[in-house]
C-alpha cells in the first residue's frame, strides 16, 4: 500500500501537527506501507534533513 500524508507542517518545524505527521508515518509504515510526506518548503528550509552528529 502507498500512503501520501499531505500537511502544512513537517520536519525540523515543532508543534502538534508535525507530532502527529510523525505518528501517522511511523503507524502506517509498521503497517508495511510505502509512505510519502509532502509539505511545502519553508523560509530558511535546504529541504534535507539534518542529523546531530554521535
Amino acid at each position: 500500500m502507498k500512503v501520501a500524508i499531505v500537511t502544512p507542517f513537517n520536519d525540523p518545524e515543532v508543534g502538534a501537527c508535525v507530532v502527529r505527521v510523525r505518528a501517522l508515518k511511523k503507524y502506517f509504515l509498521e503497517k508495511g506501507a510505502e509512505v510519502d510526506v509532502l509539505a511545502p518548503k519553508r523560509k530558511g528550509a535546504s529541504g534535507k534533513e539534518r542529523y546531530a552528529s554521535l
